[in-house]
């Protein structure tokens, strides 16, 4: 299960079919379930998005090519 709980929009779509850009921060269940960047509804996630995985116990941040990498360095 993945869980938005805050989000920063960085750029609106400016019209019907077009894609936000918004900088999350998401709570999974585990690594998995890592969203790809336009996965979501509307916006795109951006570089600085912050990912917590409870099962892994680990915190993971999306570069700017769209890949999540754990704080200890690591991509999944």
């Amino acid at each position: 299960m993945i869980k938005v709980i805050e989000r920063a929009v960085e750029k609106y779509p400016a019209k019907a079919g077009e894609r936000g850009k918004s900088r999350m921060t998401i709570m999974c269940d585990d690594a998995s379930e890592l969203p790809e960047y336009d996965s979501m509804a509307a916006y795109d996630i951006t570089m600085g998005s912050i990912a917590y995985v409870i099962r892994q116990g680990k915190t993971y941040l999306m570069d700017s090519d769209h890949v999540w990498y754990s704080t200890d360095g690591t991509s999944d």
